[in-house]
């Protein structure tokens, strides 16, 4: 870490030199302050500056192709900091930073917390039909789904409610009425994507007991890179097992201060195919759009960030069914806008976001559900100047919440939910020692409607909790890193979970469910410990984990029939349940041109009350890969060849309401490279996911009581740059 004497308090530079392993300088080098928002460019003698910077503790990236990722924390309390890095050749990205874990951006080796990310070619590579089968084979990441455009994120055993989907660091306010919505987030219009495993309540409150999914989209601040007056790139992606074409246009640049970026893409599908034929009614589509305009003065920056998809997914019926003859459609439609401002003020530097959020989902099978929730949030943190070797970020939230029940089949009643909650995150730095630590106090009102179609009386319930967070990483050397960290979470009960009534005909059995309004919030207390190793021509990390439950919600038959129609009753419960579990995996750089991979995830859940697994606990994994890599084949550089396997051992630690799945093995192959143009390189990417075609259910496959999963899907990805005005 580097520190010295202050100039003033809101104008200080950061300079330095970036050469490779012989000592030769590297030009065209991205350097990046990523909790600024700020990149740069070396020059031809490997030098890089930044001026304007407020006080404050940063990570620094460097990155260019062909070399590791390196990082470093740099104290900026200084007139003229220098920082000089030394880049080892290396095929893949080591050294990652991330922004889901804590408000100051870190490199790996200082988190105590697990962490996985995509971006760059590797998201290339595995971006999905849908955004959360983009990371489905993340270690310790598995999905719930209705095919690729319908899934929702499972870590660590935990999903749904108890996972926390965020758009760059603002959480994603979509439908809480059922736990099977997905995310109403394009997978075209994402830059990347990054995975936190473990809880995570002190900076997102409730519902993030399992973890946080934040997916970072391209933005406006083209930094002191030169950016054109209009460029642009055109994303086109074809699949074959459902006939799905997906295409974007994006259109961005910057004129002065102002940069900007807008978008417009749509995708369409047709039924999945499996190895036994084709699922009737599972065909979907979208259409997105998206702009931003951002500014940058001496004082900070602004920008506002308008989005807006629509969706619909037709769901495949049970054949043998009482609904076999319907044709359910689920549509719905996400509006999002946020404003944000980020400023120096006294020697502090301030984050203030405003995010207005529309969420109206509709759905069709015996009856109408139509449901719009709309959200806004006010959230502020405040990053203090470093003390010593302390530093950290104080931080508040507002969110307030109103759902109008429009259909004829209401499900849950109408509701208005007030939050507020206030956190503080500090980091304490040594020469081989962090300590990282945050308390978060949170206030939530719920005052739900009367509704006399579910026999709702009108009333008001509140929920307040403290939570907290708690972790230390050694690094015993630069490589070698171990972390363990303790966290406190919570989750207060859903408005589905208090006060639904009516019949769920989303999973077999179909049945009449219940809430319950005397449920109580749960309570989790987690710790995992890990190892992780980073260097340029290897990377690994092992971790386990613990996280019990107190007053774990969960759906349970009564053991009586609904009288109107008589399907068994089902009500929610609460028990105290365990998750334990662990997930590793390795990147070694074999030869020059061969990279191997390996790594797996196992969980364990345990409903402690009556000694029985928790239901939709994933099937252990082992993932293995090879890829062989040169740096030109004919007219293309970059080009790989991928060979990969996924198993899935067969899950039989079942629920009493779910059946097991036997085990099974899928292939990947993939091949891609990229033509260098004038405007930068044509990407190709052309894959075949399940290759020979294997019958298989996965065990979160909400239709595997009877259907199969998909079958071969071959891929064919192309992103095209160009510019206009330069």
């Amino acid at each position: 870490m580097l520190t010295a004497a202050p100039r003033n308090g809101f104008s200080l530079e950061l300079s330095g030199r970036i050469v490779d392993e012989k000592g030769v300088p590297l030009s065209n080098v991205t350097v990046s302050l990523p909790a600024l928002q700020r990149h740069t460019l070396t020059d031809s003698s490997g030098h890089y500056l930044f001026r304007d910077l407020p006080p404050g503790v940063y990570a620094v990236e460097c990155s260019a192709v062909g070399f590791a990722k390196e990082v470093a924390t740099v104290d900026v309390r200084t007139a003229l900091g220098t920082l000089d890095f030394t880049l080892h050749v290396s095929p893949f990205d080591l050294g990652k930073v991330t922004v889901t874990a804590r408000p100051q951006p870190s490199d790996a080796l200082s988190l105590p917390e697990p962490l996985a990310s995509l971006d760059g070619r590797q998201l290339d590579r595995q971006r999905g039909q849908g955004v959360i089968q983009s990371i489905e084979e993340l270690p310790g990441v598995a999905a719930s789904s209705r095919g690729p455009l319908n899934m929702k994120p499972v870590i660590r055993g935990l999903t749904s409610y108890r996972v926390v989907v965020a758009e760059d660091g603002v959480r994603h306010q979509n439908q809480q009425w059922d736990d099977e919505e997905s995310p109403e987030i394009s997978a075209l219009d994402v830059e990347r994507i990054e995975v936190e495993r473990g809880p995570n309540s002190v900076l997102y409150g409730s519902d993030a007991l399992g973890g946080v999914v934040n997916i970072i989209r391209a933005g406006w601040d083209f930094g002191d890179v030169r950016a054109p007056m209009l460029g642009g790139k055109l994303l086109l992606n074809g699949f074959s097992n459902n006939r799905q074409a997906a295409s974007e246009l994006m259109l961005f640049g910057e004129v002065g201060t102002v940069g900007y970026r807008a978008t417009v893409g749509g995708q369409s599908a047709s039924d999945i195919t499996t190895p036994a034929g084709k699922l009737d009614n599972s065909g979907a589509g979208e259409f997105n759009g998206r702009g931003v305009v951002g500014t940058k003065r001496e004082w900070g920056n602004a920008s506002v960030d308008y989005s807006h998809l629509n969706q619909e997914i037709r769901i495949h019926p049970d054949p043998e069914g009482p609904l076999a003859d319907t044709r359910p459609i689920q549509k719905a439609q996400h509006d999002r806008l946020n404003a944000h401002l980020d400023f120096q003020l006294r020697g502090l530097r301030i984050e203030l976001n405003n995010n207005w959020q529309r969420n109206e989902r509709q759905l069709w099978e015996t009856d109408t559900v139509d449901l719009v929730l709309d959200s806004y949030t006010f959230d502020a943190r405040v990053h203090h100047r470093p003390i010593g070797h302390l530093y950290g970020t104080f931080g508040t939230t507002l969110t307030v919440q109103t759902n109008a029940t429009l259909g004829s089949e209401p499900m849950i009643p109408a509701f208005r939910q007030v939050n507020f909650g206030s956190f503080l995150f500090e980091q304490f730095d040594l020469d081989n020692l962090s300590f990282s630590g945050g308390i978060r106090f949170d206030n939530r009102k719920l005052s739900v409607n009367q509704n006399e179609d579910l026999n709702v009386a009108a009333q008001t319930l509140r929920y307040t909790t403290v939570s907290g967070a708690l972790g230390c990483v050694w690094r015993v050397f630069k490589p070698l890193g171990l972390a363990i960290n303790v966290g406190r979470g919570w989750r207060s009960p859903t408005v589905e979970e208090l006060f639904v009534s009516g019949v769920d005909v989303d999973e077999p059995p179909i049945r009449h469910v219940a809430g319950d309004p005397t449920l109580e919030p749960e309570a989790s207390l987690s710790i995992d410990c890990s190892i992780r190793y980073v260097a340029s021509k290897m990377t690994g990390e092992l971790a386990v984990f613990n996280n019990r439950i107190s007053r774990y919600i969960y759906l349970a038959p009564t053991g009586t029939k609904d009288s109107a129609t008589g399907f068994d009753n089902y009500a929610h419960r609460q028990t105290n349940a365990l998750l334990s579990g662990g997930e590793f995996r390795c990147q070694a750089q074999v030869i020059d041109w061969l990279l191997v991979n390996f790594g797996g995830d196992y969980v364990r859940g345990e409903n402690e009350a009556i000694s029985r697994p928790l239901p939709l606990i994933p099937a252990a994994r082992l993932l293995c890969g090879a890829r062989v890599i040169r740096s030109s084949v004919l007219k293309f550089t970059n080009v790989y060849l991928d060979l990969s396997t996924r198993t899935a051992v067969a899950q039989n630690r079942v629920d009493l309401l779910e059946t097991g799945t036997p085990g099974y093995t899928l292939t990947h192959l993939g091949l891609g490279g990229e033509v260098q143009t004038g405007s930068g390189p044509i990407r190709i990417d052309l894959s075949a996911d399940n290759l020979f075609n294997v019958a298989y259910r996965d065990h979160l496959s909400r239709y595997r009581e009877y259907a199969l999963d998909p079958g071969r899907n071959v891929s064919l990805k192309i992103l095209v740059p160009f510019s206009v005005l330069d």
